[in-house]
């Protein structure tokens, strides 16, 4: 079982590299080059309800940066009500992080190899996302590594230990409990602006489509309630997974707000 200070530093781990994906120069686009995404109908009502979900339906091959990692892009460029910001990083404190919790599920990104991708190393797993979806959380709004000490302490005894069982790469654990315990650790942290996926379509397809549905459901209804906005390229199986919900493409009418 790991100590206090390895679990820390197991949180830093599995947040840092989606956050400084986030945060990279690629993504932050000016507001004007978002304009065709951002002044559009959905994009106006998925960002002023309290919680709702938006898919951005990429294309095979995007035609330039604007149109690739359109959900890191759309969250650096929410209103200034949804964009404030904390410091914290493992080894400096000048990364900007934003209070989306950010996850590009492309099998290019190498968090954590072993936990990130399936055995074959070409898909990504939800439990590679559940974890850093669940560690950047635990990271969010705090300065210091006391604050994040602080925080973890809020969990229940039960809690912790699926946290740290989640985190230990050896020990087996269930995608639901992952589910439950990012569900509980909401609960216990002022709500994230929103929760990002890009590239959905890369996530491992044998649990996917449930996945997706699953952490829709949690963050739609949940309390607190958290916008959810993903990218993906159209198949079957999303199309499945995200019936009915809100979604943009580049075809989708300018609004000229």
């Amino acid at each position: 079982m790991v100590g206090f200070k390895c679990l820390i530093d197991l949180i830093l781990k599995h947040a840092e590299h989606a956050i400084v994906s986030l945060n990279s120069p690629e993504n932050r686009i000016s507001p004007d080059e978002m304009l065709w995404f951002t002044h559009t109908n959905p994009y106006v009502t998925w960002l002023h309800s309290r919680s709702s979900t938006l898919w951005y339906r990429s294309l095979p091959q995007p035609c330039d940066d604007y149109h690739d990692n359109v959900a890191a892009a759309v969250s650096t460029n929410m209103a200034a009500k949804y964009r404030s910001f904390a410091q914290f990083s493992q080894k400096r404190k000048e990364i900007e992080n934003s209070r989306v919790l950010y996850v590009r599920c492309t099998s290019a990104d190498t968090i954590l190899l072993s936990s990130h991708k399936t055995l074959d190393g070409n898909v990504v797993t939800p439990a590679a996302i559940m974890r850093s979806l669940i560690c950047q959380a635990l990271l969010l709004d705090c300065a210091e590594v006391e604050d994040l000490h602080s925080r973890t302490l809020l969990l229940l005894p039960a809690q912790e230990d699926i946290l740290r069982r989640g985190l230990e790469l050896d020990q087996p654990i269930v995608l639901s409990k992952l589910l439950e315990l990012f569900g509980e650790t909401l609960n216990i942290i002022n709500s994230p602006d929103a929760v990002a996926l890009d590239h959905v379509e890369s996530i491992d397809s044998t649990a996917g489509n449930g996945f997706l549905d699953a952490l829709r459901t949690l963050l739609e209804s949940g309390v607190p309630k958290v916008k959810f906005i993903i990218s993906g390229v159209p198949n079957p199986a999303l199309e499945s997974a995200l019936r009915g919900v809100e979604s943009i493409d580049d075809n989708t009418e300018y609004n000229g707000m």
